[in-house]
């Protein structure tokens, strides 16, 4: 993974596009405030109108524009080790039915 500390809004955005959502392995009503961020940032990653609002928002208000990026670089962060953790359970899985 780049480094994700150093790469423009408009590039975080592209590379959380690319990644799979996974939502938390617990109940909704237990949800963190980042479980909650997570979920609105894939909502808007996949909804045309809402990321060009975002990133109007983004570029009208620079501390809107830190905190986007913050959660996204998040998103992308959990978003990577759920994949991870799900590829190596099913490789755990094909390994123990073969």
């Amino acid at each position: 993974m780049n480094d994700i500390n150093k790469m423009k809004l408009e590039d975080l955005i592209k590379l959380a596009k690319q990644i799979n959502y996974i939502s938390p392995p617990y109940d909704e009503s237990s949800w963190s405030q980042d479980d909650i961020y997570n979920a609105a940032i894939q909502e808007t990653l996949i909804t045309r109108y809402q990321l060009k609002a975002s990133m109007m928002v983004c570029d009208s208000f620079a501390p809107i524009k830190l905190f986007f990026k913050s959660t996204l670089r998040n998103y992308i962060k959990v978003m990577y080790a759920r994949n991870a953790e799900l590829q190596s359970l099913q490789n755990d899985s094909q390994y123990h039915t073969i």
